[in-house]
C-alpha cells in the first residue's frame, strides 16, 4: 500500500503526509501508521516504525527495531524531507524495559558473535580462578591430611588450565 492511499483514510496534517509520501511500506494502524524503517543499516523488511501526530499537531516518530530518532531523521532528509520540518519524537509508553534493552544491545560491540565469545572465555576463566581460590582456602582451613593434597593437585590443574585459557585469549 502506498503512502498516498493510507493519507487518504485518516484526517492529518500537512506535516505527517510529508513524511508519509517519503516512506515504503504505509499501513494504517488504530494509533496512526507503520512502516518500514528508511534507516539503511536497519534493512527492514517488515514495518517497525511508527508514525502518528500527536494532540499538539506534531508528528511523532519511533522505531521498534532500536533506530535513533537522528537515525530516522537523517534517512528521511536524504529522501527529501525539508531540514526544518517541524517533527518531534516520542517513545510510547507501551515499550516494555526489556525490548528497550534488548534495543540499547543490539547496537552495542559486545552483542556481535566474536566479542561474545570473547567475553564467554573470560568469564570461564573468571569463574575457574574462583574454584582455585576457594579450593586453595577450603585445604588451607582442613589442616593436613589426604583430601587437603587431592584438593590442592585439583586446584592446580585447574590453575594451569586457566594460564592456557589466558595464553589462547592473548
Amino acid at each position: 500500500m502506498s503512502g498516498e492511499a493510507s493519507v487518504s483514510r485518516c484526517p492529518t496534517g500537512e506535516r505527517v503526509r510529508a513524511i508519509l509520501a517519503l516512506l515504503d511500506g504505509v499501513w494504517p494502524t488504530r494509533r496512526g501508521w507503520s512502516s518500514r524503517c528508511p534507516v539503511a543499516r536497519h534493512d527492514d523488511r517488515s514495518p517497525s516504525l511508527s508514525i502518528a501526530e500527536g494532540r499538539s499537531g506534531r508528528v511523532l516518530l519511533y522505531c521498534f527495531g532500536g533506530c535513533t530518532y537522528a537515525e530516522i531523521m537523517a534517512a528521511l532528509e536524504q529522501r527529501g524531507l525539508p531540514r526544518r520540518s517541524p517533527v518531534s519524537h516520542v517513545a510510547p509508553p507501551t515499550r516494555s524495559p526489556f525490548a528497550e534493552a534488548l534495543a540499547i544491545a543490539r547496537r552495542q560491540s559486545w552483542f556481535r558473535e566474536d566479542v561474545r565469545l570473547t567475553n564467554a572465555l573470560a568469564d570461564t576463566i573468571r569463574c575457574r580462578r574462583r574454584a582455585v581460590d576457594g579450593a586453595r582456602r577450603t585445604a588451607t582451613a582442613a589442616g593436613d591430611c589426604e583430601q587437603t593434597w587431592g584438593l590442592l593437585a585439583t586446584a592446580a590443574r585447574v590453575e594451569t588450565d586457566v594460564h592456557r585459557l589466558e595464553a589462547a585469549l592473548a
